[in-house]
């Protein structure tokens, strides 16, 4: 249907192109370019813009001068652009069938530093003037790369972090720190929130804005709390869309790709009158996913659909009743019919999950206030692991205003103050939240004060204080910043800043109650054990150190306890011996030492000789001075488990807020009109660091050395009397023997060994004194951490070869990836979940007179340790490479041809444990604008 759909597109522009020109009237605009002492600028791309159609595309000549000889009648806009100057445009140009000329003057400005930014401060702002390492991606960008969701776009900014985990699914953050299912990145689409209301997770195909609408995406590396509020530590996202005044007119996209991609969008934008405008875009997406498989989804019976659904529409209002004034109306809504999202507690099948967005925000001189409500409902979600329905119909109301005033005759001092109310509710009708159901409500309130100082010419100082108060915590938070920023010249631009942001606990920090997986069952009546994703309450979890005989004097829960599961125990393994005798009997290991002894002795003997074996095993009874017990942690990914010690349990406190310190020096500037580029240097504290999900509660285990040297002698009076028939005086060598070699085996196989697939069997867990813990679960959960420190350096850099052809390149550094349980103090280790050195080289040609583009792209990433959720593991290093071009005919007018292929090689790789293995990717585009 999309092939029959592109054929009679392509039909269709050409005949719209070769009619309009044909009945229109035509008209001409000519002109001259010159610098700013008058000179001649020969080779400046012109174009000619009528809405979001590119009319005509000319160079001028050697004298500077232009020409369009035959435009239709209308109003055009005209765009003068030169490496080394400043970007020039002049709209509102009235063409009928005289000539029109326009002349332009250009300022030698560097490009890439005049560039406008609203998210550093908040306020506009040019990139050498910020106080913060920002990177912008351009409309022209964004239009040109091929890409199924808006933040696939970010893959060249330099410090971040993208983990893709298919055609649409991606974990973004800003220099380390990602996780499955994370919301560590603040995400913004014209200032209002992207997130998931109450989940805060950035799921980035589910936000309603279709990549034509983007006028641009800008990037803050690093805290901004001190502007955002809570949850910006790491930084922060803005998608910023195009107005309806400055881009009026239509745009329909229609997109081809592998694995089954289809993507159709349509975009319209107008005016009634001067005062209203309005736009409309609507989108469709629809392709085949990587295949992956989980074995717990298989043995559990559940197999995934990798079909990807993905339907969105966002309509927006302007009214401006003056020059002061602008009021905007928006919506927006998403419904992901079929998608596999992973989550800390496995995947989860999305079915039917929609999101609303609804904004309404004011702005007259520098009062900026709005309100914006985002909506989520997860429809008939589920858990692939444990079958679990989701229920997720949540939402988050926001309440904003921002003033300023700038003081002194040329505007020196400039002050930035404002306030948040932030309202959360989760409502997942007992599946996510479960227990916590009818008390997980929260309010987030907080205000801010920033101000920015001209000193001189070359000096700008940055200062700002902000408090915010959780519903939930006690404390408030203070998040200070200060920077100053030096500019020698035009072209240079340098910064030293400090700031000290904080994340507040999330929703699933403290009201996740979900079942994650079973063992020994089916569901949590069945099993023996339940793995449950739990949020730390307010008053904690307190481990039971009062038990007499337990090792560490912990006490424990266990299935096999005859008060029942929700009875402490001691935690001591051999008390609970015949348990793990009759457990791995039912488990087979009769057979398994049949099958041992049947090369020696035949079937028959062997058979008997096993069952004399299991039945003197559980005749015995091992007292705690005789077999030892362990402690291991069990690894959700592998089904494995691994030793800790008894002083590795610690007590969890209530979640508190991660503070997060950073300190910067960076460089912004351009050398020789030829280098454009950027360094930043960062350190960071993070201290209370909210850590993934993670197993908390270990369980308890026989320890096969100790447990190998009881069984072994034990073994030897009964298999003495069993051989003596047969073998007389030397039986009892042979039983000593064949004891001494069974006894290692079974040991293991009832006790197990630490990290092997030899697992034994867990005879107990030991968890918290709580009542969300009053069985025998195995609890995934979150807890503060102690002081993390990590520093890196991020660079980019672009050298423009000639004025069509460009080199870029990027890499981020950073000096941890793997923090150990003995460094950050808990039961686990933690994970930066990202690559310590990345790297993008790319070389880029562009002609805007003759409408071509292209770009060849290598990509890097180095191996890096993963522990998020149930997700354990390492990933390898690969290497990609991408190749784009596009090509905008100008016989055709507004009509855009682009193929973009992410891993051209095809090469398989995974970018985190339990990912899909990713393949070549390659997308085509026909775009069309009127």
């Amino acid at each position: 249907m999309v092939v029959r759909f592109v054929g009679r597109l392509l039909a269709a522009i050409g005949f719209v192109a070769v009619a309009g020109t044909a009945a229109a009237q035509q008209g001409r605009i000519v002109g001259k370019v010159t610098d700013e002492a008058g000179m001649a600028v020969a080779s400046a791309t012109v174009q000619a813009i009528e809405g979001l159609r590119t009319a005509g595309v000319t160079s001028t000549a050697e004298d500077g001068t232009y020409r369009f000889a035959s435009l239709k009648a209308g109003t055009y806009g005209i765009r003068v652009t030169r490496i080394g100057f400043k970007p020039t445009r002049r709209d509102g140009i009235a063409v009928a069938s005289a000539q029109v000329t326009v002349d332009f003057k250009l300022s030698e400005m560097p490009t890439q530093l005049n560039t406008v930014a609203v998210t550093g401060i908040a306020q506009e702002e040019k990139l050498n003037k910020a106080p913060a390492a920002i990177s912008v991606l351009s409309q022209e960008k964004i239009n040109e790369t091929i890409t199924a969701t808006p933040t696939d776009q970010l893959r060249d900014v330099p410090g971040i972090d993208i983990i893709a985990g298919g055609v649409v699914q991606t974990n973004v953050v800003a220099r380390g720190f990602n996780n499955i299912f994370s919301g560590s990145l603040l995400t913004l689409t014209d200032n209002r929130f992207n997130f998931v209301p109450s989940l805060r997770v950035n799921v980035s195909y589910m936000a309603p804005t279709s990549n034509e609408d983007i006028e641009r995406i800008e990037v803050v590396l690093g805290p901004a709390a001190a502007l955002y509020g809570p949850n910006a530590t790491q930084g922060v996202m803005h998608v910023i869309t195009k107005s309806p005044f400055n881009s009026k007119g239509a745009m329909i996209t229609a997109d081809v790709g592998e694995q089954n991609l289809r993507r159709l969008s349509g975009r319209y934008a107008g005016t009634v009158g001067a005062k209203f405008g309005y736009k409309l875009s609507a989108e469709r997406l629809t392709a085949t996913d990587f295949t992956s498989v989980d074995s717990v989804e298989l043995k559990a019976g559940r197999q995934r659909v990798f079909d990807i659904e993905r339907t969105a529409m966002d309509f927006r209002a302007d009214w401006r009743p003056d020059a002061r004034t602008e009021v905007v109306l928006n919506y927006g809504r998403t419904l992901i019919g079929s998608a596999v999202e992973p989550t800390g507690l496995g995947a989860a099948q999305i079915d039917e999950w929609s999101f609303n967005a609804y904004q309404l925000r004011a702005k007259r001189g520098r009062l900026f206030a709005q309100v914006f409500r985002n909506e989520s409902n997860a429809g008939d979600t589920f858990m692939l692991r444990t079958g679990e329905p989701i229920v997720d119909k949540s939402n988050q109301t926001v309440g904003q205003v921002q003033h300023s005033v700038a003081l002194g005759t040329d505007g020196q001092q400039t002050f930035v103050y404002g306030g948040d109310w932030l309202m959360t509710s989760p409502v997942t009708g007992g599946t996510i939240d479960g227990r916590n159901e009818d008390d997980d409500n929260f309010t987030e309130v907080g205000g801010y004060l920033h101000s920015i100082t001209h000193l001189n010419k070359y000096w700008d100082a940055v200062a700002a204080i902000r408090y915010d108060k959780h519903s939930r915590l006690d404390e408030g938070n203070w998040s200070p910043r200060a920077a100053l920023v030096y500019n020698p010249n035009d072209v240079q631009s340098f910064r030293v800043s400090y700031n000290r942001g904080f994340s507040n606990p999330s929703t699933n920090n403290q009201f996740l109650d979900l079942a994650a997986a079973y063992i020994g069952g089916t569901n949590a009546t069945n099993s023996l054990y339940t793995v449950r994703a739990l949020g730390t309450p307010s008053d904690g979890f307190q481990f039971k150190r009062d038990c007499a005989g337990g090792v560490g004097n912990l006490c424990m829960k266990s299935p096999f306890n005859p008060a029942g599961k929700g009875a402490f125990t001691p935690a001591n393994a051999a008390a609970y011996y015949k348990a793990a005798v009759a457990a791995a009997a039912a488990g087979g290991m009769g057979n398994a030492v049949t099958a041992a002894l049947a090369p020696s002795f035949g079937a028959a003997t062997a058979g008997a000789l096993s069952t004399l074996v299991m039945n003197t095993l559980a005749s015995l009874q091992p007292t705690s001075a005789q077999v030892g017990t362990k402690l291991r942690v069990l690894n959700p990914t592998t089904a494995r488990f691994t030793d800790v010690l008894a002083g590795d349990v610690r007590d969890i406190d209530q979640i508190r807020p991660t503070l997060t310190t950073t300190w910067e020096a960076g460089w912004k500037g351009e050398v020789g009109k030829k280098f454009y580029g950027t360094v930043d240097w960062w350190y960071s504290e993070r201290a209370d660091f909210v850590g993934p999900l993670i197993v908390e509660t270990p369980n308890v285990f026989l320890d096969a050395a100790s447990l190998a040297g009881f069984i072994g002698p034990n073994l030897v009076p009964a298999l003495t009397a069993a051989l003596t028939p047969a073998l007389g005086p030397a039986a009892g060598p042979t039983a000593t023997a064949l004891a001494g070699q069974l006894a290692p085996t079974l040991a293991g196989g009832l006790g197990g060994v630490s990290g092997s697939a030899t697992t034994g069997v867990p005879l107990g867990v030991v968890n918290p004194n709580h009542p969300l813990t009053n069985s025998t679960d195995i609890g995934l959960m979150y807890r503060n951490f102690g002081r993390v420190r990590v520093g890196g350096v991020d660079f980019s850099g672009t050298y423009m070869v000639g004025d069509r052809l460009s080199l870029y390149g990027t890499y981020s550094w950073v000096s941890r990836d793997f923090f150990s349980r003995k460094d950050v103090g808990g039961v686990s280790d933690i994970a930066l979940n990202a690559p310590h050195k990345k790297s993008t080289v790319a070389i880029r040609f562009r002609d805007d007179a003759k409408g071509f583009g292209a770009e060849a792209r290598f990509r890097h990433s180095a191996a890096f340790p993963g522990n998020s959720g149930v997700y354990v593991g390492q990933v390898r290093a690969y290497n990609l490479y991408d190749a784009s071009f596009n090509f905008r005919p100008n016989v055709l007018g507004g009509a855009m041809l682009s193929v973009m292929a992410q891993n051209l090689l095809g090469t398989k790789h995974a970018e985190f444990v339990g990912g899909a293995p990713l393949g070549r990717m390659i997308m085509s585009r026909i775009q069309y604008s009127f």
